[in-house]
C-alpha cells in the first residue's frame, strides 16, 4: 500500500517506461527510486487533500483506503462521497 501511495505522490516523476517484468521505478521529490506495479489496481490516501481529489477524479472500486478525516464536515468537502464509500469498504470486508 505503501507504494501505490509513493507513486501516487510522485506521478510524472522519473522513469514512466514500464520494466520487462511488469513494474515501473518511479523517482520521488528527494530522489529515492521505488519499484510500483506498471498498473495499480488499488490506491490508499493517508490525507484529506488526496482523499477529495481521489474521490473527485477515481471510481469508488479502486480505491482502497482513505483517512480518518475525509468524513469530518467541519473540513472536508467529500463528507457524504466519503461516508459512501467507508461503507462500502465495509461491505466489501465482510
Amino acid at each position: 500500500m505503501c507504494i501505490v501511495i509513493a507513486c501516487c505522490s510522485c506521478l510524472g516523476c522519473g522513469n514512466d517506461k514500464p520494466e520487462n517484468n511488469g513494474t515501473r521505478v518511479v523517482k520521488d521529490a528527494k530522489g529515492y527510486e521505488v519499484k510500483v506495479p506498471a498498473h495499480p489496481m488499488r490506491i490508499v490516501s493517508f490525507s484529506i487533500s488526496c482523499d477529495e481529489i481521489l474521490l473527485g477524479l477515481v471510481e469508488p472500486e479502486r480505491i482502497a483506503s482513505v483517512s480518518y478525516l475525509c468524513d469530518d464536515a467541519g473540513i472536508s468537502h467529500v463528507v457524504e462521497k466519503a461516508r459512501l464509500l467507508k461503507s462500502a469498504l465495509k461491505e466489501r470486508r465482510v
